[in-house]
């Protein structure tokens, strides 16, 4: 048998076949996978935390200048400050959809669903002690001015923070992403079996994401563990410290706010390919997302504006 007979018999199948099997049935659903290059995060390091509810004794930094009566130092004199570098997504992106195709006009209308995560390097710097260089140091003066003043860092990682999250080592950032989509078909071919579709669409997009490590959320989170800290080298061991009740508030406070609803909005570009004979079919979705304002209030540089590619494997119903 020639190769052309062998294809005229394929083709004789699958049309018949299609008579009887719908080549897209009326509705699906489908599991995929993501790739989310929307975010993006420049690097921010020494951004400044003013923790106000902190009051730090003078006592507690060990020998002070009979001339300088003050009796506490505030988190305005010695400022906590936050770092975040090394932005990367990480491989984590998993969701599925439901998809109905018997919508009039629009052909099909889709709610799909994404959740990924991303990790970058979040630090915390802090104060640890101080040593006064002049012997003379006077209230009216600016601590910088009159003491050296030492700092330590701690890594704000997944561990750290009390997760548990086994994709994610350094600092977490997760987005939980609702995609409302009307879409019509651009391309069926071949006619009748319609093996192959292309098509387009727009809709909403509505997002839930953690916040990321800012001046803003360290002082909101700790506001009122600060308030118990007296003793400067109580900052590294029961505040600022690996693995104590502090990281963890930080961690419990991340995942309190993947609740908060952001809206945005998503252009869609996609294609699908299924046998009519089969209830499987394979598909890849590109969208371009845009929100409605920033995914985080306190911190300008989180880019969430790109492109979402989503390939993975839908079922007819």
């Amino acid at each position: 048998m020639s190769y052309h007979r062998i294809l005229r018999s394929i083709t004789g199948i699958l049309f018949s076949t299609a008579l009887f099997f719908p080549a897209f049935p009326l509705a699906g659903i489908g599991v995929q996978y993501g790739i989310d290059n929307s975010l993006s995060m420049p690097d921010k390091v020494g951004e400044q935390a003013i923790l106000n509810d902190l009051s730090l004794n003078v006592s507690s930094f060990g020998s002070v200048p009979a001339t300088y009566t003050r009796t506490t130092l505030s988190g305005a004199d010695l400022p906590v400050t936050i770092n975040r570098v090394n932005w990367q997504r990480n491989w984590f992106n998993f969701g599925g959809k439901i998809f109905i195709d018997i919508i009039p006009f629009i052909n099909t209308a889709e709610l799909s669903v994404n959740y990924g995560m991303w990790e970058y390097d979040g630090s915390i710097t802090y104060p640890t002690s101080i040593t006064f260089t002049n012997p003379n140091a006077t209230n009216n003066q600016n601590i910088k001015d009159i003491a050296t003043i030492n700092y330590a860092t701690t890594k704000i990682t997944s561990e750290a923070l009390g997760l548990g999250n086994p994709f994610v080592k350094n600092t977490p950032y997760a987005k939980l992403q609702f995609d409302l989509t009307a879409r019509k078909n651009l391309l069926k071919f071949p006619p009748v079996i319609n093996v192959f579709k292309l098509y387009g669409g727009a809709g909403l997009t509505l997002d839930f994401a953690t916040p990321l490590l800012s001046a803003a959320f360290i002082e909101k989170t700790l506001g009122t563990t600060l308030a118990t800290i007296h003793d400067v080298n109580n900052l590294q061991g029961g505040l600022f410290g690996q693995n104590n009740d502090a990281m963890v508030k930080i961690g419990k406070q991340f995942m309190k706010e993947l609740m908060t609803p952001r809206m945005g909005m998503h252009f869609d570009l996609g294609v699908q390919f299924k046998f009519p004979v089969m209830p499987f079919g394979i598909y890849v979705d590109a969208k371009y997302l845009i929100p409605f304002g920033n995914l985080d209030k306190n911190v300008d540089g989180l880019k969430a504006t790109g492109i979402l590619i989503n390939s993975g494997i839908s079922f007819s119903l």
